[in-house]
């Protein structure tokens, strides 16, 4: 769906924090609905509480971009956490790339983290949106949970730091699966 017709999905984290209601999140995607709304943007606000909440945004072929906020890192997106001491229900790049029937033609912003913590670290949506240039996020750094600095989500392709990060993890990957 072309984005100027097309929706835009808000997905909020239920996951848990330490010391908060859990509601920053929500916040957020409040925030972040009534100025699409205000730019006549057609915007869809939905809580996230099982993998299947974001598979099916991923599936749904009326949305044309997705904002992802909550935690996570620069691969993955964590779902929902019934307390804080217990493991987070999560979805990586491959996740998406699994569960992909189409090609976004909008944007994707990814409002978590973007710490590099796995081995290969490509972007959440990579195998997702139509153009690549269209992926935005924090690069190799902690994003604020309640009022993020807007200057650390970047266009996450144009940037050098995931060059430079993601060049060894690449190679590295590419020979484990190559294997004769």
């Amino acid at each position: 769906m072309p984005p100027e017709i097309g929706n835009v999905a808000v997905l909020y984290s239920t996951y848990l924090l330490e010391d908060t209601d859990g509601s920053i999140f929500e916040d957020e995607a409040d925030m972040l609905e009534a100025l699409l709304v205000s730019q006549d943007t057609s915007v869809e606000v939905m809580p996230c509480e099982t993998r299947d909440d974001v598979l099916n945004i991923v599936r749904n072929k009326q949305v044309s971009s997705i904002i992802t906020i909550g935690d996570g890192s620069y691969s993955d997106y964590w779902i929902n956490r019934k307390d804080y001491n217990s493991n987070p229900d999560m979805l990586g790049w491959q996740d998406i790339a699994k569960a992909s029937t189409h090609l976004k033609l909008g944007y994707f912003a990814h409002r978590t983290c973007g710490n590099f913590i796995r081995k290969v670290n490509l972007p959440f949506t990579t195998f997702l949106m139509k153009s690549r240039m269209e992926i935005y996020g924090a690069i190799g750094e902690a994003l604020e949970n309640e009022r993020p600095d807007e200057r650390k989500i970047k266009r996450i392709f144009n940037d050098p730091t995931f060059l430079e990060m993601n060049s060894k993890g690449l190679y590295d990957y590419g020979k484990t699966i190559n294997k004769d």
